[in-house]
């Protein structure tokens, strides 16, 4: 099954996707409930901001999503067993990319 942010979308908003243990480890680490994830990616115009398709691990992207005005989320998902998988998700940081939109690293 090909990414695209459609499916990534309504697989979020059915609830229909695995988390790794490194994601659930990062959610956690960043304190991002289940419900912020699923409201970021799955409702409110998520976008895929860099694309890995080359990945030897197999392609995945990171999609940028936003729980609110001043909560973004960035989450890489890859496919496993034909649905979305949470390889890591996490609070971006205006260090490591440009604030407010958090769309492009800082090199």
């Amino acid at each position: 099954m090909p990414l695209n942010l459609d499916m990534i979308s309504e697989c979020f908003r059915i609830g229909r996707y695995s988390i790794t243990s490194h994601g659930f480890q990062e959610l956690d680490n960043d304190h991002i409930t289940i419900i912020k994830l699923e409201t970021a990616i799955g409702h409110d115009s998520p976008e895929i901001i860099e694309d890995y398709p080359d990945d030897p691990r197999g392609a995945s992207c990171l999609v940028l999503g936003w729980f609110e005005p001043d909560l973004p989320i960035h989450v890489c998902v890859g496919i496993s067993s034909d649905m979305p998988e949470i390889i890591t998700a996490y609070r971006p940081s205006p260090l490591k990319f440009h604030a407010p939109e958090f769309r492009r690293r800082r090199r």
